[in-house]
């Protein structure tokens, strides 16, 4: 039949179709990532994964403008539900195509969409200076098309780069302009993300009351939106702070909220999140067996994701807990693999703190 359809020239045009159709459905779901009715779209596109599949193979060859509209529209669905190589990888193959890059409206702002989205999947894959460059070039044409509340964003968005690379301050003040932007432009919706990087860079420089009061407010206007990813996602840091400020039984109830809705929404890197943090307070009540199981759980998700940093985190956890039982061989592995992904990632504070556990073994 399809060999029929070829030779009557139809073929094409019913893959055309096919992929207008499903570009339609991605278009449609996009608004609904973010708010109450996530889960369900969020579904909806799981289901048709394979089909939207289909519409973009169409579409990079035949009609670059709908590739861009696609994946535009499922980079959120590709980075929450865990398809980071995949979504990065259509980002990146769509946003060189020469007619993704036409100078008309439309086209730049659907640009920086896509941009945002490539650099937020590859900022959590530990490329940070690739990340950046796809921010900047991002800001850049928000700031040409004088999209102020973008361009707040991105700035902060700017900040968690300089946060992973370890330059806390230059964090701390990008993300300080952008919630001062941002409150001053009424734009609640991204002032929460904006105030809750701002608490992982203060709780990092060592101000937890300001950190947890800024996790607050993030959450105050995220569950206004009945954005649970968002929710989710504070509440696991709301949950880090706790702990951090020895407050377990609030910690673990914050953890607890986090990974039902987490596992709801389908987020994997949060479920990843959130177990690694109940494994730490399985660990500091000396249940060693379980904080194994927590971390175990945690490190699967994230090498599945290509959570670089994460899969480091855990493998140190997992060789520290090793070396805490009297288990040095099981500490020498799980401590030199932490090691070997610590240094492609060049973080040099990571790689010292993993020497000198090392070093206790000899």
């Amino acid at each position: 039949a399809l060999e029929r359809l070829e030779q009557s020239g139809e073929a094409d045009s019913l893959r055309r179709r096919h992929a207008l159709h499903f570009r339609a459905l991605a278009v449609q779901a996009a608004p609904h990532l973010v708010g109450a009715e996530q889960a369900g779209y969020l579904n909806s596109l799981q289901n048709e994964h394979d089909n939207l599949r289909a519409a973009l193979l169409w579409a990079k060859d035949k009609q670059a403008d709908e590739a861009l509209r696609l994946v535009t529209a499922l980079w959120l669905f590709w980075y929450l539900r865990g398809y980071w190589t995949e979504g990065r990888n259509w980002l990146e193959t769509v946003l060189r195509l020469p007619d993704t890059k036409l100078q008309v409206k439309e086209s730049l702002e659907l640009r920086t969409k896509s941009l945002n989205g490539v650099a937020t999947i590859a900022s959590a894959q530990g490329d940070q200076q690739i990340a950046r460059t796809f921010y900047e070039e991002c800001l850049g044409i928000l700031q040409n098309l004088g999209d102020q509340q973008g361009s707040a964003l991105v700035l902060g968005q700017l900040g968690m780069v300089s946060h992973s690379q370890g330059d806390f301050h230059k964090a701390k003040q990008l993300l300080e302009q952008s919630v001062q932007l941002l409150r001053a432009l009424d734009s609640k919706q991204r002032l929460g993300w904006s105030l809750n990087n701002l608490g992982l860079v203060v709780r990092d420089l060592g101000d937890l009351p300001l950190a947890r009061r800024l996790y607050e407010e993030s959450l105050a206007l995220k569950r206004a939106d009945n954005d649970l990813w968002s929710v989710a996602r504070i509440l696991n840091n709301l949950g880090e702070v706790a702990k951090d400020q020895s407050d377990y039984e609030a910690s673990e109830a914050f953890l607890h909220e986090s990974l039902a809705l987490s596992r709801e929404v389908g987020d994997k890197w949060s479920v990843a999140e959130v177990l690694s943090n109940l494994g730490h307070i399985a660990k500091s009540r000396q249940d060693y067996v379980q904080a194994r199981q927590l971390f175990l759980e945690g490190l699967a998700v994230r090498q599945d994701l290509g959570h670089k940093v994460g899969v480091a985190e855990c493998l140190k956890e997992l060789g520290m807990l090793a070396y805490e039982q009297g288990n040095k061989p099981e500490a020498q592995r799980t401590l030199t693999q932490s090691l070997s992904v610590l240094q492609q990632l060049e973080d040099k504070a990571g790689i010292s703190e993993v020497q000198a556990w090392l070093a206790k073994l000899n």
